[in-house]
């Protein structure tokens, strides 16, 4: 194992996916922010306009054509044709807050609720089925909201920490190697298709500091990230890499039995 050096990289995670991990266009996105915030252009990073916190605004689409941001008096802030970013003033000590997000469309365990968010939020161009939600974080940042979304916060601090070392790995393994989202312009879902990620509502303070006990640490094999896949059951018995289709004959994949002799 071993600490990453340089900066933490920064990741896109969809917000709202669906079961397999696809954008879920939302036809209105209702947000609000625990302290100011301003709308800023991604392309540029140029302001577009300030909001006040904890006053809900709304994105959604515009008459004639393209989406228009509108403020709790229904007056409109903001227009836009392609993608718009929602950042706290002061991202320190503030968050975003999405409401009334469906979570985990297309699955038996669906949802409606608010999402709380760190880092920045892109509002993106959907056609006419409205808009589509990128957050954009810091590993770190992100590893917080997935750890006890993965295993139950009662769970021993080292199966924590180990937690928290794998998740970061798979996270980059996923940005870095796999890329299956690339198209749609993230580097991860938010749902099983990649780690569930819960945002500030799925961290605990356990979680948190075995995120921090381990900032920055990830599993390497050869120079290389180690791909280290985890499920909540195994059945008794892993299997090695190299008996399942599509993988790879990994040395450090093997297949061990999960009992006490």
């Amino acid at each position: 194992m071993a600490a990453a050096r340089g900066h933490i990289p920064s990741l896109r995670v969809a917000i709202g996916s669906t079961a397999s991990g696809q954008p879920a266009p939302k036809p209105e996105v209702a947000f609000l922010c625990d302290g100011p915030f301003e709308l800023y252009d991604p392309d540029t990073g140029k302001r577009v306009t300030l909001g006040p916190a904890r006053e809900a605004w709304r994105a959604r689409a515009a008459p004639g054509s393209g989406y228009e941001v509108v403020d709790s008096s229904g007056q409109r802030r903001a227009r836009f044709t392609r993608v718009l970013g929602l950042r706290p003033k002061d991202p320190a000590s503030h968050s975003l807050i999405v409401q009334r997000l469906e979570l985990a469309a297309g699955t038996a365990w669906s949802v409606k609720g608010d999402r709380q968010l760190k880092g920045s939020l892109e509002l993106r161009r959907a056609g006419r089925r409205g808009l589509a939600l990128v957050s954009v974080m810091t590993l770190e940042d992100y590893v917080y909201g997935v750890v006890n979304e993965e295993m139950p916060e009662k769970f021993h601090p080292e199966a924590l920490k180990a937690q928290a070392v794998i998740a970061r790995n798979h996270a980059l393994i996923v940005k870095d190697l796999w890329h299956p989202h690339r198209k749609h312009g993230y580097d991860l879902c938010d749902g099983q298709h990649c780690q569930v990620f819960g945002g500030v509502a799925g961290e605990t303070a356990k979680g948190r500091r075995a995120v921090d006990e381990t900032r920055g640490f990830v599993l390497m094999f050869n120079g290389r990230l180690a791909q280290a896949p985890y499920s909540s059951n195994c059945g008794g018995h892993t299997q090695d890499s190299r008996e399942t289709g599509g993988w790879f004959a990994a040395p450090y994949l093997k297949g061990v039995k999960d009992a006490q002799d």
